[in-house]
């Protein structure tokens, strides 16, 4: 369950960026070096990007991978009772 948060938080912010910076996927993917297939599947949070790649999506939306990977502490549900 922690990596579909992961990667649905992933895919929130990338999307978001994109929409802020009026990229197209093929945009985005050119800027990035990956394929519009990998953005495609990075933004549709359907695989999780390598650091490498992460880098260079965060570099060209303006974000750091800090950003992508910050857990949100609310989300987080704690098993003592």
């Amino acid at each position: 369950m922690e990596d579909k948060l992961n990667l649905q938080q992933i895919k929130n912010i990338i999307a978001a960026n994109i929409k802020k910076f009026n990229f197209s996927i093929a945009e985005l993917a050119e800027l990035a070096q990956i394929s519009r297939a990998d953005v495609y599947r990075i933004v549709s949070a359907r695989t999780l990007p390598d650091m490498e790649v992460l880098r260079r999506l965060c570099k060209n939306l303006g974000i750091t991978v800090n950003d992508l990977i910050r857990v949100d502490k609310s989300n987080i549900v704690s098993s003592d009772k």
